[in-house]
């Protein structure tokens, strides 16, 4: 992974739209390992402790228009969605970013962020280093 440019963020908002669409119940949190160490994941569909909407950029500018995706969340987009979170963290987190996107059930509000979020313990998140391709080989790292 080299960089992360503008395809890759239309990627990662429209796989995050469609975990959310498919996947999110109520909230989630996943971890990711990087260079940097943890990265956290956590989705939801009311605001965490201590936020509002002012804390979040919506990412449905981003996102073909409702009907025009998929319907569904396979084992694939579950890896793109490592690979994506991990590059993102690699080359454009710093500390925080809040994205929100617009479902067909509603609001959903994205956290990613490089400290355990405060509504969840490094326990509470679900690893997916498991689906991010090994060092320099391509292959893909099989932990569990």
């Amino acid at each position: 992974m080299t960089g992360f440019d503008d395809t890759d963020r239309r990627q990662l908002a429209l796989v995050l739209h469609e975990y959310a669409e498919h996947v999110l119940d109520e909230s989630a949190l996943l971890r990711v390992r990087t260079k940097y160490g943890h990265v956290y994941l956590e989705m939801f569909r009311t605001f965490p402790p201590g936020t509002t909407d002012g804390c979040f950029h919506s990412i449905d500018a981003l996102l073909p228009r409702l009907g025009a995706r998929e319907n569904r969340f396979t084992p694939a987009h579950e890896i793109r969605l490592a690979v994506l979170v991990h590059a993102y963290a690699e080359h454009e987190l710093d500390q925080w970013t809040a994205p929100a996107t617009r479902t067909t059930r509603g609001p959903v509000h994205i956290g990613i962020t490089n400290s355990t979020p405060p509504s969840g313990t490094p326990d509470d998140a679900r690893s997916l280093d498991h689906l991010l391709p090994a060092p320099a080989t391509g292959r893909r790292i099989d932990t569990r």
